[in-house]
């Protein structure tokens, strides 16, 4: 019988092995117990807040949780597929034309700076933003041409399909093609290279680097992530049924209540108040 994980790794793989996965999984799930909440996270959210309020949730409500880390696309669709109670993303899905998707709701909850980040050893304290799109364009080589010490830039990215790179391409890159040196399989494990790789930046969700050491936050016209006006800030989202099972119900309240948006804050994070959509 196909594992979790190999099922998980097939979801790469072509349209037609994607559906037939999801009904795998659908039917794999289908028994699964009814006080277990089933939840699929994007990498960004689950390093930013979720890992933390889950252990949280099931010690205050006895709730168990089974935790799927995937990249955003592939939450919101476990979500669609019906394989996952909630989806938590970084991306505000497909369109409400998308068959099937009315049935869902999308709470988006709370803003996260996206973080520029680099090697511990980068003398840059701050980066226009019209010289960052030169820098992840590939027109800048080396950190000497922004003030910095005579040592080659390493571009590291996280993989296309994450809500990390769409997200940046979108609103610092304007849609402008990226350069890259070095492509992570999802968003986090950007950070794990940036802090071994002299020369290296990248950029993640700024809740992520919390606490972080053996990296630098390099300032976006003189803003931090946390700063009110710096430039690039993505919305975490909550995916759902419109008629979600009681554990799933409990996490959202759990996850927006009074003390969860005081976990945000102290993350430096936004929460936002609560609204619903249908995508």
């Amino acid at each position: 019988m196909i594992s979790r994980q190999g099922v998980l790794n097939l979801l790469y793989q072509p349209v037609w092995v994607f559906s037939i996965c999801c009904a795998i999984l659908a039917g794999r799930t289908a028994n699964a117990d009814e006080d277990t909440l089933r939840f699929c996270c994007s990498y960004q959210l689950s390093s930013a807040l979720m890992a933390e309020r889950v252990q949280s949730f099931t010690k205050s409500t006895g709730v168990k949780v089974d935790l799927i880390i995937v990249s955003s696309p592939m939450a919101y669709r476990y979500t669609i597929f019906g394989a996952s109670d909630i989806g938590g993303l970084a991306l505000r899905g497909p369109p409400p034309s998308r068959a099937g998707c009315e049935k869902f709701e999308v709470i988006p909850f709370c803003e996260d700076g996206i973080s520029l980040i680099a090697h511990a050893k980068t003398a840059i304290e701050s980066i226009p933003a019209r010289r960052l799109r030169d820098l992840f364009s590939g027109e800048i080589k080396n950190w000497k041409e922004l003030g910095g010490m005579d040592l080659p830039v390493v571009l590291v990215l996280p993989d296309r399909g994450t809500g990390a790179y769409r997200n940046f391409e979108r609103m610092a890159m304007l849609g402008s093609e990226i350069a890259y040196d070095v492509m992570t399989k999802n968003s986090t494990m950007v950070i794990e290279i940036v802090k071994q790789l002299p020369g290296s930046v990248s950029f993640i969700g700024q809740g992520a680097t919390v606490a972080l050491h053996g990296i630098r936050t390099i300032r976006v016209n003189k803003q931090l992530p946390t700063d009110k006006r710096y430039p690039y800030r993505q919305t975490y989202y909550l995916v759902l049924p419109l008629e979600p099972r009681t554990p799933a119900k409990q996490f959202v309240d759990f996850v927006l209540s009074e003390a969860g948006t005081n976990i945000m804050k102290q993350r430096g994070m936004v929460p936002l108040p609560r609204k619903v959509h249908v995508p």
